[in-house]
């Protein structure tokens, strides 16, 4: 996996490698011009760079969480996650922002952190273990203007390693999409450094649930076996979409059989009011994966 120099900008900055117009004629993908991105190297940049953008960001509260910072984007930005609850506790990924222009789905992450912080010392959510990693495409996110692809114009959600990838996915963009650039699966499989992260994410931290959050169809979706909570209700209609080639979904709900919550919200640049965040995590949450009891008692 690409993972560029960490403790300090490298004296050629990568991004100035990048064509400014690349075109895979093979599979007929669409051309991108690269966009000027900020430099983003440390916590402080990224936590403040998110402050000025989101409300739902607090920059103090956001500089004393323990980021980890293992890799950056094509862009050569930093993407910071860290874990929060008890380490032997159930696994839980919440992962935010694999398309850069969904920016409330960065902030839901956000806001859900804050509501963890402030539970109870007693609370069973402390019991558990939760994976944060708010923002995956920060290229797409700090672009001018915002966009749901990465900075080599692929979609991100659909560039997983999926077992069918190559027979499928380039078929599916061009027969089911018509060749829609912001659905752009790449070259080949994996081909993204964000998407390879990810998927090292998966295999390191050993999840039973991965939430994942996006917007704006405003709707519940899981791929995997996974039931939703019968005697709560669901702040969004529950609705199976079906995976895509390329997609966490079926890469990890499908393929390895980790189930895959995909929280839709119905606005794209608009978050929910403080209760319908709150009372969203508590369904998600109480979703019981195959083999396992519902994760909030």
């Amino acid at each position: 996996m690409r993972n560029a120099s960490l403790g300090c900008r490298q004296d050629i900055d990568l991004r100035l490698l990048i064509p400014a117009l690349f075109v895979f004629a093979t599979t007929g993908s669409p051309a991108a011009s690269t966009p000027e991105l900020p430099v983003i190297d440390t916590i402080e940049q990224w936590c403040g760079g998110l402050a000025k953008d989101l409300k739902s960001v607090d920059r103090k509260r956001c500089l004393l969480r323990p980021w980890q910072i293992d890799t950056r984007s094509n862009g050569q930005i930093i993407i910071p996650h860290f874990q929060w609850g008890e380490e032997k506790g159930r696994r839980i990924i919440i992962m935010g922002g694999i398309h850069g222009d969904e920016i409330s789905a960065i902030s839901l992450v956000f806001r859900w952190i804050d509501f963890l912080e402030n539970v109870s010392l007693d609370s069973e959510l402390r019991k558990m273990r939760f994976l944060f990693l708010p923002l995956l495409n920060p290229d797409g996110y700090w672009s001018k203007p915002r966009t749901r692809t990465n900075l080599m114009a692929v979609d991100l959600n659909r560039n997983f390693e999926t077992k069918s990838w190559r027979e499928e996915a380039i078929k599916y963009w061009v027969s089911k999409t018509k060749k829609d650039k912001r659905r752009y699966p790449g070259h080949e499989p994996a081909s993204e450094t964000e998407t390879q992260y990810f998927q090292k994410v998966i295999a390191d931290f050993k999840p039973e649930i991965i939430i994942s959050v996006h917007a704006p169809y405003g709707i519940l979706d899981h791929d995997g076996k996974l039931e939703f909570p019968k005697n709560l209700r669901s702040p969004l209609p529950v609705k199976t979409l079906g995976s895509f080639p390329g997609s966490l979904g079926r890469y990890a709900g499908i393929d390895r059989k980790i189930p895959v919550i995909t929280v839709e919200l119905t606005e794209a640049r608009q978050m929910p009011g403080s209760k319908a965040v709150e009372d969203l995590l508590t369904f998600v949450l109480n979703s019981k994966a195959e083999g396992m009891q519902s994760v909030v008692r």
